[in-house]
């Protein structure tokens, strides 16, 4: 994951994200996403994955603990602009409607 943007406007929280969400940074991803939405609160939480180019089965968990983690607080998570490859993954897993898509 080399590079993470958060932008607030109107109650929305986008979170752009960029690289490979994989075994490797998952973790470290997923703490740093809950410490976003602990710091800054938001009615939806929009995780932008235009960037992202490769999530394996640890990012997918990720993504479900931090959907989780933002209901918890209130927040609405949807994933946005997934690439096609990761639309697929996101589609054959069956994540894609919880996460908004």
């Amino acid at each position: 994951m080399a590079d993470r943007r958060v932008t607030v406007n109107d109650g929305t929280c986008l979170i752009r994200l960029t690289g490979e969400i994989d075994f490797a940074n998952a973790d470290q991803l997923a703490d740093w996403l809950f410490n976003q939405i602990d710091r800054v609160p938001c009615e939806r939480v929009h995780l932008d994955l235009r960037d992202v180019s490769l999530l394996d089965s640890s990012g997918i968990r990720t993504l479900v603990l931090t959907y989780r983690h933002a209901a918890g607080h209130g927040a609405k998570l949807c994933v946005v602009n997934p690439q096609p490859s990761v639309l697929r993954i996101l589609r054959t897993t069956g994540v894609d409607e919880l996460l908004g898509l």
